[in-house]
């Protein structure tokens, strides 16, 4: 996650072995999380993506990702993990 200062936005990115491209999401805080939102397209479908990161302690962090394809009325989780730093 990187400040961009030019849109003035938080700016995340995702890369995994489903899709052949890299995805951009952009937000900032709401609600003591650290949130960021982007489109993307699946099996033909598109959706919206929504990413947030919250319980930030020094050791470790707690992530979900959630998925809306109604335009963002409603979101289901799909991924969430417990990140923590390896002694």
């Amino acid at each position: 996650i990187c400040f961009n200062r030019t849109s003035g936005k938080w700016q995340a990115t995702w890369l995994d072995n489903m899709s052949a491209f890299l995805s951009v999401y952009e937000g900032g805080y709401e609600d003591g999380q650290m949130v960021v939102y982007g489109e993307e397209t699946y099996g033909g479908q598109k959706f919206k993506v929504r990413n947030s990161t919250y319980d930030v302690t020094d050791n470790s962090f707690k992530w979900k990702a959630e998925m809306s394809v109604d335009g963002g009325n409603t979101w289901m989780k799909n991924m969430d993990g417990l990140y923590t730093r390896k002694k």
